[in-house]
């Protein structure tokens, strides 16, 4: 897929040349009228090689004429000169002409070329985009894949293992951990050209592997709050925090939900409640950290429980223990 793309882009990258070998090539008229252009050019080129071998032949026959003033073949030589010299003005004549019509099949072709540039150009440009969109998101797809596949293998190795677990690596195991611990040993400004592609590598990862933070509050301070905090413990954590739980639920059909953090008593209905709805509308099925006074639940695993007297800094760090549990 990686060489399609590059050939894709290698394709794309010059819409005059796309407009030339595709687009005028399928057009029956305007092939009609090439096709009889190039005939006229290799037409003249033929005669021009009679134009010149017609006139040099002349100049040999004048120089013998001149010679042979005052012989008997003054007049077979003349009779030559005169029939050479009719071929000459008649090849000179059809050459005009063939150039005329030339001139006339030259000017429709580039008043059709020009007719339909902009508008084959404008569509060029929209299918390219569309196509390279399409090529791209099979790239991401498979990557991902890649990934996924990789790591699991890795996570199943010992020897790997105990590499994250001397090397202080938190987090899943994934080629996204693995770069932040890597490039956090780095410093950009002085690394080498191969490590600075790695800087630039780890921008997509952290762009479309998010793993969001979803935290659900009952007062809007509490969910800005709890977010800042989160933020602040890991610049590289995703959180959006919500006071109304239908949004809430609405955000998070569309995007992934690793950890969900919300308060037992919401604006609207008790955290319990919120959980059975998510879980009936929501397919992610992310870690749980309650913030209320009970200890027991009937359908819900929570994966931590804190005080609703903790602070959010508190909060943050608990959030923290279940993304490293995970690893």
């Amino acid at each position: 897929m990686g060489h399609i793309y590059d050939d894709f882009m290698r394709k794309t990258k010059y819409p005059h040349l796309a407009y030339q070998e595709v687009f005028l090539s399928s057009q029956a008229e305007y092939m009609k009228i090439k096709v009889g252009a190039q005939l006229i050019v290799d037409s003249l080129g033929r005669l021009k090689i009679d134009e010149a071998l017609i006139g040099g032949t002349s100049e040999v026959k004048k120089n013998e004429l001149k010679e042979n003033i005052q012989t008997e073949q003054f007049f077979a030589l003349e009779g030559e000169l005169k029939s050479l010299n009719g071929a000459y003005v008649d090849v000179v004549h059809m050459m005009a002409e063939l150039d005329e019509r030339y001139k006339a099949d030259m000017k429709l072709l580039n008043e059709f070329e020009d007719e339909h540039r902009k508008d084959f150009y404008k569509l060029f440009a929209v299918e390219a985009d569309k196509h390279k969109y399409d090529l791209v998101d099979i790239l991401k797809a498979q990557a991902y894949i890649f990934d996924m596949q990789l790591w699991n293998k890795a996570k199943r190795s010992k020897s790997v293992k105990t590499h994250f677990k001397k090397s202080s690596i938190v987090g899943e195991l994934n080629a996204k951990t693995y770069l932040k611990h890597y490039l956090s040993t780095q410093d950009s400004n002085k690394s080498s050209t191969d490590t600075k592609k790695l800087f630039e590598l780890y921008e997509y990862p952290v762009t479309v592997q998010k793993d969001y933070i979803l935290v659900v509050s009952a007062t809007s301070q509490d969910a800005m709050d709890h977010e800042t905090a989160i933020k602040d413990l890991d610049k590289s954590y995703a959180v959006e925090s919500f006071i109304d739980e239908i949004a809430a639920i609405k955000w998070a059909m569309k995007n992934s939900v690793k950890v969900l953090a919300l308060e037992e008593l919401l604006s609207k209905v008790g955290g319990e409640k919120f959980l059975r709805i998510y879980a009936k509308n929501v397919l992610s099925n992310p870690k749980i950290m309650f913030i209320s006074e009970k200890s027991k639940f009937n359908e819900v695993a929570i994966s931590k429980l804190v005080s609703p007297g903790a602070s959010s800094k508190v909060l943050a760090q608990n959030v923290k223990s279940i993304i490293d549990e995970e690893s």
